[in-house]
């Protein structure tokens, strides 16, 4: 159901970034919530976010934007194979 609607979300907000800088509407009960001053893109963005997470899992999503924006983590590197070749002779 929240994917549902999260997809229909996306699929009605043609241009994104237009949401920047428009409030979110506050009901008149003001509950302490850190995450209330944000706008509609930051919502839009933080429920595209949670989608994704639920779709495919919080460390799979972790993997695909680390391979997406090219991060190598130091566990990784530590797990890459020496070379055969001798550094020093470099």
């Amino acid at each position: 159901r929240f994917i549902g609607a999260v997809n229909n979300m996306d699929q009605t907000v043609m241009v994104p970034s237009l949401l920047r800088d428009v409030p979110l509407d506050q009901e008149e009960e003001k509950e302490v919530n850190s995450y209330q001053d944000g706008d509609m893109y930051g919502s839009y963005v933080f429920l595209k976010s949670i989608r994704n997470d639920i779709e495919w899992g919080v460390l799979q999503a972790d993997e695909r934007r680390k391979e997406k924006h090219g991060v190598t983590t130091a566990l990784e590197m530590s797990r890459i194979e020496p070379s055969d070749e001798d550094l020093e002779k470099l």
